[in-house]
């Protein structure tokens, strides 16, 4: 039943009712429940840009009270946004210019439509026999997924092409892998380093970083291309490393124990 889309223009904020709530929310939902294609039940017609409802059964969707929905209701047929017809058992809602409003080819996609109105317009589990479930691109969409790309997503951070290219071939070697969490763990690092993110890679590939943190970028941009960082320890040593030494003989010790300078 929720399935599918509508189409709403920007030029809706523009509408004279668009700053009353609950006459916008109350047309909004219109709009999602009216049929987008001619669909009979129990022999009545319910055509395109209609739908069949009580007020009852809007109190339930929308959580307007009966009065506001009657004032509503009256508001949006003064205004020829909509036409009612009333019987005793239902409302036949009909949207003017739903044509204007959703286009034809949505008409032409598959539909389902497993709704029924009660006897009783004062049933809260009344449902309307309205097939709104626009399926366009749906059906192409529904198993595609955005995948993603460790590279696509370092050049939308500003990183060069080459350098990219450059740095996944340290990493390759480095056996480290290009995870969405991986490079969520980078772009923070490159954000808190303050640096931009081709100048934080590029440093990366000369010093053949597999990953870095923002205090090693920071501190190689500070060395003047010293390739050395100073780590003091937690009994006050200090060492001045290579940042590679520090990789291979130091990562795997608890930052607690050591600062870098």
């Amino acid at each position: 039943m929720n399935q599918g889309f509508i189409y709403l223009h920007r030029q809706f904020l523009n509408w004279e009712w668009y700053n009353d709530n609950n006459t916008k929310s109350l047309f909004i939902h219109l709009l999602l429940k009216a049929n987008h294609k001619d669909n009979k039940h129990r022999g009545i017609l319910i055509k395109r840009g209609q739908l069949m409802t009580g007020l009852d059964l809007l109190n339930f969707e929308t959580k307007i009270s009966i009065q506001s929905l009657r004032t509503s209701l009256k508001r949006l047929v003064n205004t020829k946004e909509i036409n009612i017809q009333v019987t005793n058992k239902y409302r036949i809602i009909t949207i003017c210019k739903y044509n204007d409003y959703q286009t034809h080819q949505q008409a032409t996609n598959k539909q389902t439509n497993n709704q029924s109105t009660s006897n009783q317009q004062t049933t809260n589990n009344q449902s309307t026999a309205n097939n709104n479930d626009n399926k366009e691109n749906n059906d192409n969409n529904e198993n595609k997924k955005d995948v993603f790309v460790f590279r696509k997503e370092l050049l939308k951070l500003g990183v060069e092409d080459k350098i990219a290219e450059d740095w996944l071939k340290v990493r390759k070697t480095k056996k480290a892998t290009n995870t969405e969490t991986a490079f969520i763990k980078i772009a923070n690092q490159i954000k808190l380093s303050g640096n931009n993110a081709n100048d934080c890679i590029k440093i990366a590939v000369e010093n053949s970083w597999s990953g870095f943190k923002a205090d090693w970028v920071k501190t190689k941009i500070n060395c003047n291309g010293e390739n050395k960082i100073q780590v003091k320890f937690k009994g006050g040593t200090v060492l001045k490393l290579t940042k590679e030494r520090f990789e291979k003989e130091y990562s795997s010790f608890d930052p607690k124990e050591y600062t870098i300078l």
